[in-house]
């Protein structure tokens, strides 16, 4: 079991879908704390930051953040942050990139609180749920059609099949 009583191990095995599977995930729901040396690391070489989400599309992620710090040395100073870059400017305590744009910033007396879900891009596909489909038998040609409906899987040895629903037309 992992700090919140989920299992974590020998349970994937035994379940199909992402309810389950992404849902005893690490990944899944998580929560970065800033506080200390870690928020004095975000907000450098500033004295403060705070971080207020913009937009964000219908599922919830973050499409445009507002990234202000501020000082009484250096004067104020923003950004506006969309994807990638977002990803990026916001490094976690322990390093690396904040996990995903879908997330919620919080900012109390202690510090800065950043929680969120997922891991990647929002493609679409939960990996941990992958795993789980995959270790309860199903073929990868299912789980694909799970995650992306309507997709065409075409080999890429087969140029007929490549541009099978392709056209030169505008």
């Amino acid at each position: 079991e992992d700090a919140t009583g989920h299992q974590t191990q020998g349970t994937f095995g035994q379940v199909i879908g992402d309810s389950v599977a992404c849902d005893l995930s690490r990944y899944f729901r998580w929560t970065e704390v800033y506080k200390g040396d870690s928020l004095r690391l975000l907000a450098a070489p500033y004295d403060s930051i705070s971080i207020t989400p913009l937009e964000k599309d219908s599922n919830g992620r973050n499409i445009r953040v507002l990234i202000f710090r501020s000082s009484a040395a250096r004067g104020d100073t923003f950004e506006i942050l969309v994807g990638g870059s977002m990803r990026k400017a916001i490094v976690r305590p322990g390093g690396g990139w904040i996990r995903s744009t879908y997330f919620d910033p919080t900012i109390s007396d202690s510090g800065l609180t950043i929680s969120g879900r997922g891991w990647g891009h929002g493609g679409g596909m939960c990996q941990m749920g992958a795993i789980g489909r995959a270790r309860s038998g199903q073929l990868y040609v299912d789980i694909l059609k799970f995650y992306y409906p309507g997709a065409v899987l075409r080999r890429l040895d087969d140029p007929e099949a490549l541009l099978a629903g392709f056209s030169d037309e505008p």
